[in-house]
């Protein structure tokens, strides 16, 4: 019974001791915790405190700037008075005198056109400045300005008798595929006539149509900033197509003649020249230097029938031609105007059975605006026109000189960093210009020397 009670009295002690250890340690834990936050606390304090004492310190500094502002305004007002008064005492001593009143002209005040020297935050400036100085500051700095080379600008152009040049190390890489149409009515007679409607005689009327797809390939590369080189080699496909019914030769339905022939067409070089950097407010100015082979299939060499019409067509003109030009490009902000004068020099040659041949040489021009609508897409529209002079066969006439004018319309969109889509149309509004040509290029741009 004795021992039963001890350990009895054993557990209830051993209890206590394992309560009494167990108050203690959370009674540890839960002064531990509440000194962390306390230290917490009071670190927001501190910290709420200093954010206190700072916005203070800007408020503070932010009444010393009002200050000094209003003091600034105040002696610029008073230096505008100065000037004003100044002005208007020297036109009443030196106006001439009408029926003994002086005559004061109106003077205008520097501040009105920003002739004040600017204000430096220290102070500099506020005193002593007069507006002789001033007007000099201005000038000075706008000069400064002016002689700063102009950033070149972006915009696709829809001629390509130079633009604004690749960079130096720059490559371009570009596939196009052009089309054009072209249907003309033509009226052959021969006889006379007798009377305004009765004619006597032979004629026919024909209609004509004729189709060239031409698929090029464009490659650029930027010498320098300034140079920058070219070559393109054209792939061509004809189709033309003749309809025709002779009259008075009793034939009762239509004829039609259909010709084809496709090829290597000309390849074309060319060198592009940046002449200045358009400093002081002037246009660009690129030089152009284009050669044309007669490496496509020549008119003289295509196959021929029993009568001597031909039965392929060609796909070169058969001579060699340069073309010097000059492109004047002005970035007017977004817009860019653009216009470039031309001479074609198509060389001479000697054609077996048919003599010495010698192409009409050509003028052009044309005249532009494009338009970044922007950082992606932009359009261009421009006129251009060439005019033709006569053809020369043993030195004699071959044919009379004639105009060729087009109205051009093209976009450009970048799809890409270094790749962009351009789209053009040209509609021809003479009777020897095309009527109708589409042309798709895509130009892609590399820099592997970068």
């Amino acid at each position: 019974m004795n021992n039963i009670s001890v350990s009895y009295h054993r557990n209830i002690l051993f209890l206590l001791s394992f309560v009494v250890i167990q108050i203690y340690v959370i009674k540890t834990a839960l002064a531990s915790e509440l000194r962390q936050y306390d230290n917490e606390i009071s670190q927001l304090e501190q910290s709420l405190t200093e954010q206190k004492q700072r916005m203070k310190a800007q408020e503070r500094l932010l009444e010393e700037y009002r200050a000094a502002l209003d003091r600034q305004s105040g002696d610029l007002d008073a230096l505008k008075r100065q000037v004003q008064e100044k002005a208007v005492q020297e036109s009443a001593a030196s106006a001439p005198h009408a029926n003994g009143i002086p005559r004061v002209q109106p003077a205008s005040l520097p501040g009105d056109r920003g002739a004040v020297a600017p204000v430096q935050p220290n102070g500099a400036g506020r005193h002593g400045a007069t507006p002789a100085a001033s007007k000099s500051a201005v000038a000075q700095s706008t000069s400064v300005q002016e002689e700063k080379p102009r950033e070149r600008p972006d915009v696709p152009l829809i001629v390509d008798r130079g633009g604004v040049l690749l960079r130096q190390g720059e490559i371009v890489i570009e596939p196009a595929l052009d089309f054009s149409l072209v249907e003309t009515n033509r009226v052959e007679v021969a006889g006379f006539t007798v009377l305004p409607a009765i004619l006597i005689g032979n004629f026919d009327v024909s209609q004509v149509e004729r189709e060239t797809l031409t698929a090029a390939l464009t490659g650029r590369i930027g010498v320098t900033d300034r140079l920058e080189l070219e070559a393109r080699v054209p792939y061509v496909r004809r189709d033309d197509r003749e309809t025709r019914r002779p009259i008075g030769t009793g034939a009762a339905d239509d004829e039609t003649v259909d010709i084809d022939g496709d090829g290597l067409g000309d390849i074309e070089f060319a060198a592009h020249y940046q002449i200045n950097d358009g400093v002081g407010r002037w246009p660009y100015f690129v030089a152009n230097m284009r050669a044309k082979s007669d490496t496509g299939t020549s008119p003289f060499d295509v196959d021929t029938d029993a009568s001597g019409n031909p039965t392929e067509l060609p796909t070169g003109t058969g001579f060699w031609s340069l073309q010097p030009s000059i492109t004047a490009i002005v970035p007017t902000d977004p817009a860019v105007v653009f216009a470039n004068i031309n001479y074609t020099w198509n060389m001479s040659r000697d054609v077996d059975g048919f003599g010495d041949i010698d192409p009409g040489d050509t003028f052009g021009g044309s005249l532009g605006l494009g338009f970044a609508l922007n950082e992606k897409l932009s359009i261009s529209m421009a006129y251009d026109h060439i005019y033709v002079l006569e053809t020369t066969q043993n030195g004699a006439d071959n044919n009379s000189a004639f105009h060729v004018g087009r109205m051009l319309f093209g976009g450009s969109y970048r799809f890409a960093d270094r790749a962009a889509v351009n789209l053009n149309f040209a509609v021809g509004v003479t009777e020897q210009a095309p009527d109708i040509q589409t042309e798709l290029r895509v130009p892609i741009s590399f820099r592997p020397f970068n």
